[in-house]
């Protein structure tokens, strides 16, 4: 999936999991959906189609829960 093929709900979660980023936040869905405006639920369903390969967003287990990043630990 590319950036040009999101719909304006996965673009509000890709923006928030940047922003997050940016300011070395966690990405967790409450976060995010927080963030995006929408219900935690809504962001987990949206996120499906944005992660595996190769993937714009990636999600990282955590203790908390998965954390998602748009760049892959490294």
């Amino acid at each position: 999936m590319r950036i040009e093929e999101l719909t304006p709900e996965q673009q509000a979660i890709y923006t928030a999991v940047t922003e997050l980023e940016a300011e070395g936040r966690s990405g967790y869905v409450n976060e995010i959906a927080r963030r995006a405006g929408m219900d935690d639920d809504r962001v987990r369903e949206a996120l499906r189609p944005m992660l595996g390969e190769p993937g714009l967003v990636h999600e990282v287990p955590s203790d908390l829960g998965p954390e998602y990043r748009t760049h892959q630990p490294g």
